[in-house]
Order: C-alpha cells, then structure tokens, then sequence
C-alpha cells in the first residue's frame, strides 16, 4: 500500500469542527447605572399609578373628561404599553427608548400635578382616605424620578448615541 500524503488544507477539511466558544449569555453586558434605575422606577411605577388608575375609575374620572371606560382605559393600556416599549428599547442602549421613557415620566408627572395635586394639599377626608393621597404623592415623586433617569439615560449616552466625535491619528 502506498503512503498518500495529506495537505494542510486536506487535514483542515476533515478535521472536527471546532467547539464554539461558549457565550457568556447568562452574563451579558451590565446595563449602565441610569438606565438602571430607568428600570427600577418605571416598575415601582407601573405598581403605583395602576392602582391609583382602577380608583380613578371607580370615582368617574372618565365622565369627568367626557369618556367612556372602555377608551379610557384603552387609553391608559397604550400608556403603559409605551412605557414598555420604551424599558425594551432602553434595554438595548437605544436614544428612543430614553426618550420615550422620559415622555411617559412627563405625562404622568404633569397629569397627577395637574389632577390630583389640590386634592392633596387641601381635601380631607379624601377618597379612600391616606392610602389615595399616598398614591398621589408616590406617582408625582416617581415620575419625577423618571424624568430625572431617563434624562440622565439620554446624558450619559450621548457619546455612543449621537455620534461620538472621532480624531484620525495618522493626520501630519
């Protein structure tokens, strides 16, 4: 029998193939600490306005602005769907989620300031009594937070968002 030799590139074909590296996916890239707390203060936020919202319903807020219940809360479905939408973006350092999370902050800021921050300050006994202003006051104070963490979000990402400047070294 006559000894064929094999080529590198022959040895390579047949050879196995190599393991993959393994991807550390059960630890990917930590999020940044803004976009952290974004997270955090979007889901205390959700536990927040969703009860404060049933009992705005109860109390006929939707007749007050001269809506039905069911686009009332189609409407309140949207925002929360939004605020998601924004987490998911956010998720993937991208500038619209940030914004998008710093639009629902301002909603809610400026519609609980605007609807309820009276009735804090001056009714008593008020609706369901400590509990409903308490409600009041979180959602007010969380969407200022989230105002503050998503713009924080937006800042501190500005360089890897929109368009870092960069320097070509071999310039004489």
């Amino acid at each position: 029998m006559m000894s064929q030799s094999v080529t590198p590139q022959a040895q390579r074909a047949w050879a196995p193939p190599a393991r993959p590296r393994p991807r550390n996916e059960a630890h990917p890239r930590p999020l940044p600490t803004a976009v952290r707390w974004l997270f955090a203060l979007s889901v205390a936020s959700v536990l927040v306005t969703l009860p404060h919202s049933i009992e705005d319903f109860h109390y006929g807020i939707t007749a007050r602005f001269h809506l039905g219940l069911l686009p009332a809360a189609f409407g309140l479905a949207i925002g929360y769907a939004a605020q998601m939408v924004g987490l998911a973006l956010a998720s993937h350092r991208q500038r619209s989620g940030y914004l998008i999370s710093l639009a629902v902050g301002l909603i809610w800021f400026l519609g609980a300031v605007g609807d309820h921050l009276r009735d804090v300050l001056t009714t008593w006994p008020y609706r369901a009594g400590l509990i409903s202003k308490t409600l009041e006051v979180l959602i007010m104070l969380l969407a200022a937070a989230l105002v503050i963490a998503a713009a924080r979000a937006l800042w501190s990402d500005r360089g890897a968002t929109w368009g870092a400047v960069t320097t070509h070294s071999d310039r004489s």
